[in-house]
């Protein structure tokens, strides 16, 4: 217990695993993946949890195969909610792998076509209430990162976070 109590004086961690394995929540709501990013297999585990991400949400179709205009119209409630409140909302598509965006691009099918239309919709959407949206799907493109920077084929690292509000910011 006593080495505990001293980890604990010096951790940002909450919780008991999270203090012992360096794996949890923060004490400013943030997640802290440490293990998982310091195993000398996680660029392996990545590369195939990359590889089944991308092959299950073809084979399954979980994101349709076409834009919702009921999910659309619900997003669209919400911002004229905000406008009405005077919240300024920012919205972004959130950044994918390198070889997730390309296998997600790389078809000629209804699924490509509604992941690269939907920015446009969103956009136009948030541009209507006078809000800004930024497409940043492709990581690579338009943040510089490299699979290194993502945890699992959904999570960024706090190096990706950081990428995505100087790109905010900048703009």
């Amino acid at each position: 217990l006593t080495a505990l109590y001293e980890k604990a004086k010096i951790s940002n961690n909450i919780g008991l695993i999270s203090i012992m394995t360096d794996t949890g929540f923060r004490n400013d709501g943030s997640y802290e993946y440490g293990q998982a990013l310091r195993s000398p297999s996680h660029e392996e585990a990545l590369k195939s949890e990359m590889e089944n991400a991308t092959t299950t949400a073809r084979v399954s179709k979980q994101y349709g195969n076409r834009i919702s205009s009921e999910a659309i119209a619900s997003i669209e409630r919400f911002l004229a909610l905000c406008k009405s409140r005077g919240i300024n909302v920012v919205g972004f598509m959130s950044p994918q792998p390198k070889e997730v965006y390309d296998t997600l691009v790389g078809q000629e099918d209804d699924f490509k076509k509604s992941f690269t239309e939907l920015p446009v919709v969103l956009k136009t959407s948030f541009r209507n209430y006078g809000f800004d949206f930024y497409d940043l799907s492709d990581a690579r493109q338009t943040l510089g990162a490299n699979k290194a920077e993502f945890v699992d084929p959904l999570h960024g690292t706090d190096k990706l976070y950081l990428r995505i509000a100087i790109y905010l910011v900048s703009r």
